[in-house]
């Protein structure tokens, strides 16, 4: 049984390392786009939430994000109603600062180097 358990915990651990996402509240829109420092909006469509939210989110994936400062913000755009029109993008959201640290894996470059007789 322990065998088991070990096995199924060294299936599953994988799948607890995902890439950051930048995510937001639920929202009412069908797409959503970031602008991310001063770069051009990426527009993705919405993705349902996961409890204990519910609804659709922005769910953004910063995988290849550079290290360093960042500022994003969002907006999200609904269809216009076939009766009322409307619909449209949102207006921006206050901006989100944060730093991407540089990769955690690499050990220190060595130091100290000389030659010894």
């Amino acid at each position: 049984m322990k065998m088991f358990a070990s096995i199924v915990l060294m299936c599953m651990s994988p799948l607890a390392w995902g890439t950051p996402f930048l995510i937001t509240n639920p929202v009412t829109g069908t797409v959503c786009t970031m602008y991310m420092d001063a770069v051009p909006g990426v527009t993705v469509p919405v993705a349902v939430a996961t409890a204990p939210a519910v609804g659709n989110i922005c769910q953004f994936d910063l995988a290849t994000l550079a290290a360093g400062a960042h500022s994003v913000t969002a907006t999200t755009t609904t269809l216009p109603d076939p009766i009322w029109g409307g619909g449209g993008e949102s207006v921006k959201s206050l901006p989100l600062a944060f730093v991407r640290p540089p990769l955690s894996g690499l050990p220190p470059a060595p130091s100290g180097l000389r030659l010894t007789p």
